[in-house]
């Protein structure tokens, strides 16, 4: 995970923030489940009805057209699905959790004025 999102183990000290950086990192876990939960929920029923259904049954040997069987079809077309939703994640990452992410590193509330508390490793000179 990412460091500014702290690990939820019971043995572990909390933090030492204030309730408002806590509540400024808030709208980033929000935003990255929601992302991870819709990704989940679009892969994971095809992967679910190929690894439980096409083993025990001989559905996947039908042809449907030529050399092309249902279970080939059904490959693919999941692999399709993978990368579609591969990108669509990348794509809304980049989008919504980004600028939380920045906003994090860069105006962190109680920082004082203006000062940076990390620097983003695209932020060096010579890459």
């Amino acid at each position: 995970m990412h460091p500014y999102l702290p690990s939820t183990s019971p043995d572990e000290q909390p933090p030492p923030w204030s309730a408002a950086e806590a509540q400024h990192r808030d709208p980033l876990r929000r935003a990255v489940r929601r992302v991870q939960r819709t990704f989940l929920a679009v892969n994971a029923p095809p992967l679910a009805v190929a690894v439980l259904l096409f083993p025990s049954t001989g559905i996947p040997s039908v042809r449907v057209a030529g050399h092309l069987t249902i279970g080939l079809a059904w490959g693919i077309l999941q692999c399709g699905l993978l990368v579609a939703s591969a990108y669509w994640y990348e794509r809304t990452c980049a989008r919504t959790c980004d600028p939380l992410v920045s906003s994090l590193t860069y105006d962190t509330p109680g920082s004082g004025s203006g000062t940076t508390r990390a620097r983003h490793f695209s932020d060096r000179r010579g890459w």
